[in-house]
């Protein structure tokens, strides 16, 4: 967590300026939320919601517009994010604060709405921050989010594997089975889930490199060797992803999406905290078995490995 930290600090004064990949994920977020919202947030002014992963405010200021009388809080890990969120929306329906999602600094049952926008891949431990946005949410209360599953950049994590086979990946993001477990562990009702795999273009492979770094990625999946990003280097990887997945014109890559909408789950008795229907696509994120309900109990087992 302090490695992702220190990326987005560095880029924070930046990150605007290649984010156009993270707007229009939380557009379709926002839009997403007009259809969800419970119908008494619209009756309710003001209501209140939280961002985690608020980054430099860009969803806020969209979501103080669609709702004008709502309560906006935003939490980000990153100071300098903090600083230019603060910079850039001045309305006395925001506030904003430095935090994580695993350790919310909010007193319980007091948010109508959590939202997070490309943000959980970077948390560490989900299954705290799924007990945290449990906790601050209200009765019935829910939690609207997408997340970049494990094929993103995918092209650039075959190409590296090829050109230096011996690198080991320093983070995987989670899949939508293993999001699924974590939520339903924490305490959340996960009433729809989905995943969408999207293609970006850039003019060039630099481009490309460039813009992941501007938005604080850092290239996670070179991150294993010091120093390997040279020129030479550069030239090498270019021609073995153009060779695999693309031509002369652009550079493709791909951004697998998971979207999903959960709701706060009171423990009463042995209900399940995880939409039945869902049971019929999840798997075990360890040996990919069928997922069941122990008779009496509220939590998902996998029927070959036993794992919770």
């Amino acid at each position: 967590m302090k490695k992702v930290r220190e990326q987005f600090d560095r880029f924070a004064k930046t990150y605007d300026q290649h984010s156009s990949f993270q707007d229009a994920a939380g557009g379709d977020l926002r839009r997403r939320l007009q259809e969800s919202i419970p119908d008494r947030c619209h009756a309710q002014k003001p209501f209140a919601l939280l961002d985690i992963g608020c980054g430099t405010g860009t969803q806020d200021q969209f979501l103080l517009n669609d709702w004008p009388d709502a309560k906006i809080y935003g939490v980000d890990l990153s100071v300098r994010m903090v600083q230019e969120a603060l910079r850039k929306i001045q309305a006395p329906g925001f506030w904003v604060y430095c935090g994580t999602g695993e350790r919310l600094a909010l007193k319980g049952n007091v948010m109508d709405v959590v939202f997070s926008n490309l943000t959980l891949q970077w948390i560490d431990d989900l299954w705290s921050a799924a007990r945290e946005i449990s906790r601050v949410l209200k009765h019935e209360g829910i939690f609207i989010f997408n997340a970049l599953g494990p094929k993103t950049l995918q092209e650039l994590q075959s190409s590296v594997a090829e050109l230096y086979p011996d690198i080991q990946t320093p983070r995987r993001f989670p899949s939508m089975p293993e999001m699924c477990l974590a939520f339903q562990q924490g305490g959340l009702v996960v009433k729809n889930i989905s995943v969408e795999e999207r293609t970006m273009e850039y003019p060039s492979f630099p481009e490309l490199l460039h813009t992941i770094k501007g938005i604080g990625g850092n290239y996670p999946v070179m991150a294993g060797k010091k120093g390997l990003i040279t020129v030479r280097t550069m030239e090498k990887l270019e021609k073995v992803y153009r060779d695999h997945f693309g031509g002369d014109g652009g550079v493709p890559a791909t951004f697998e999406i998971v979207w999903g909408i959960a709701t706060k789950y009171d423990k009463t008795g042995g209900e399940i905290m995880l939409d039945p229907e869902l049971l019929k696509v999840l798997a075990c994120p360890e040996c990919k078995g069928a997922l069941e309900v122990p008779e009496g109990e509220n939590y998902l087992l996998c029927a070959h490995c036993r794992l919770k």
